[in-house]
């Protein structure tokens, strides 16, 4: 499950980061994968050799998966440290901690 992570700044500040973006692409692509996947398994299981061009995609997709939402979370943390560092009074010296809500409310895991 992917959540929206907070950010504690120094002096009570908290900025949430709106996850839409993030959960679209991960639930696109999850979609996309369980797509090849079944496709693969279905063309092995009755012995099609076009599995093989079916696992290709499969694998391919699991790589786009991950190298955009790294991307995406290197994107948010990045930002995050610009403007953090840009409103600290004390030039970026201070401590700041990233959390998600969970963490937060001591609730579900």
């Amino acid at each position: 499950m992917v959540e929206e992570p907070w950010v504690l700044g120094h002096g009570d500040t908290a900025i949430l980061i709106k996850g839409s973006t993030i959960k679209a692409e991960y639930y696109w692509w999850k979609r996309e994968i369980e797509t090849y996947q079944a496709i693969r398994d279905w063309l092995r299981n009755h012995g099609f050799e076009s599995w093989k061009k079916y696992h290709m995609f499969y694998l391919h997709a699991v790589f786009k998966r991950r190298e955009r939402l790294r991307h995406y979370y290197r994107t948010a943390v990045r930002f995050l440290a610009k403007t953090l560092h840009g409103t600290d009074s004390s030039h970026g010296k201070s401590t700041t901690c990233f959390t998600y809500m969970r963490f937060l409310r001591g609730g579900r895991d």
